[in-house]
């Protein structure tokens, strides 16, 4: 009786193994991924992510010091607040808000032309300035001016934001085509 017991046990043991293996081999396979890398339509290395989300952000290294953008498949995207101007139609000098000093990347953003990249002026101070218009960037599609919209009747305007002058270091559309696509590596 024990005996018979036990062997029934063994069957029911071999039968539950096989029927889990059986279906693991149907189903998903699940794998780690090591490192995740943003490629370009030619397979150009762009960026890491550093963060999957919506868009997911990845890190470029320019000169030496490091960025990050949002991308999508159609684009990049400033990560930060958005270039800006003392101007209602984005002439003069640009400017980008400023970031606290314990920041391990360089505060920056995406503006014309193309999708050049900002960063603060080295040395500079901040200077306020009334914002008048910004450049907007949709992750498809090319960036463009956008006037600051009066505020609702009986609200006072905004006061002045103090913001750093700009500089361009690179037109990013020069360097990478979309469309992009993630790579792994194991």
């Amino acid at each position: 009786m024990l005996s018979d017991l036990l062997n029934a046990s063994r069957m029911i043991s071999i039968g539950i193994t096989f029927l889990a293996g059986a279906s693991a081999a149907d189903g998903p396979q699940i794998k780690p991924v090591g490192q995740a890398m943003v490629v370009d339509a030619a397979g150009k290395k762009v960026g890491g992510i550093i963060a999957a989300q919506i868009p997911a952000q990845i890190l470029v290294e320019v000169d030496g010091s490091i960025f990050s953008f949002g991308i999508t498949k159609d684009g990049l995207s400033p990560s930060g607040p958005p270039l800006v101007f003392a101007t209602s139609n984005c002439a003069g000098t640009p400017y980008i808000f400023q970031a606290p000093p314990d920041l391990l990347l360089e505060p920056s953003t995406i503006g014309l032309p193309g999708k050049s990249l900002y960063t603060s002026q080295p040395g500079a101070l901040p200077q306020p300035i009334t914002i008048q218009s910004f450049i907007s960037v949709p992750t498809v599609g090319d960036p463009f001016c956008a006037p600051v919209p009066p505020p609702p009747q009986g609200v006072p305007p905004p006061g002045l934001a103090f913001v750093l002058p700009a500089v361009r270091l690179v037109d990013l559309n020069q360097f990478f085509t979309p469309p992009f696509s993630i790579r792994t590596t194991p």
